[in-house]
């Protein structure tokens, strides 16, 4: 399958949209940044293999039985992982801790730094005593 050939402003721009909440993209400078830096820098093959994974992996049979602790993290403006899946997963593993960061995309370590940071640090020394 060839590639559409669009303009790659035109990609990353779309691509921003999936990735990020309207309220992070609406900071100007920031978008300019971004959409400068070229931030996914990934091949055509890249995204066509990552979008044939999400769209046709599935865990629903054996993520049940998962036996180490997990932390799920989401984002409630996530348009690549629903929330909805999140959830899923952290009713069928038994030892889960579940944090929805709120008007955040797909990239919650971007948008919360400091927050996903204390948020990751925090389980980490949750499960290490």
């Amino acid at each position: 399958m060839e590639s559409a050939h669009a303009p790659k402003e035109a990609v990353i721009k779309f691509i921003f949209t999936l990735c990020w909440s309207n309220e992070y993209l609406s900071d100007p400078v920031r978008f300019r940044q971004l959409v400068q830096a070229g931030f996914f820098p990934m091949s055509y093959e890249g995204y066509k293999n990552q979008s044939h994974a999400m769209l046709n992996f599935d865990s629903s049979p054996w993520v049940h039985k998962i036996t180490c602790p997990v932390l799920i993290v989401a984002g409630d403006e996530d348009l690549l992982a629903d929330v909805s899946d999140a959830e899923m997963m952290h009713n069928a593993i038994r030892k889960t801790e579940f944090y929805c960061f709120k008007k955040v995309g797909h990239i919650a370590f971007m948008e919360r730094q400091e927050a996903f940071n204390t948020l990751i640090m925090n389980f980490i020394s949750s499960v290490g005593n």
